[in-house]
């Protein structure tokens, strides 16, 4: 992989390196997991509040019934489907 930078970037990147005791391309590969990582986790997760979760569960364990003109679209459906 190859990416373009200015002198500056590659400057700080280098000090940070340094720093963290690693190598540029070490250093550089462990931010780019670590990012990687943590943009697809927040795209991937799904954070709500205790009490909706509550809710959620709940109305996954037991769903509403379903309003009879549903039932019969289903029915129908199932009938046509059925017939072809």
């Amino acid at each position: 992989m190859y990416i373009r930078t200015s002198q500056a970037m590659r400057e700080q990147v280098s000090r940070a390196a340094a720093l963290s005791g690693q190598g540029v391309s070490e250093y550089v590969r462990d931010v780019l997991a670590r990012e990687a990582r943590r943009t697809i986790e927040a795209h991937e997760t799904i954070a709500i509040a205790e009490g909706d979760r509550d809710a959620f569960i709940e109305a996954m364990r037991k769903p509403p019934a379903w309003p009879e003109h549903m039932k019969a679209k289903v029915r129908r459906y199932r009938e046509r489907i059925a017939s072809e």
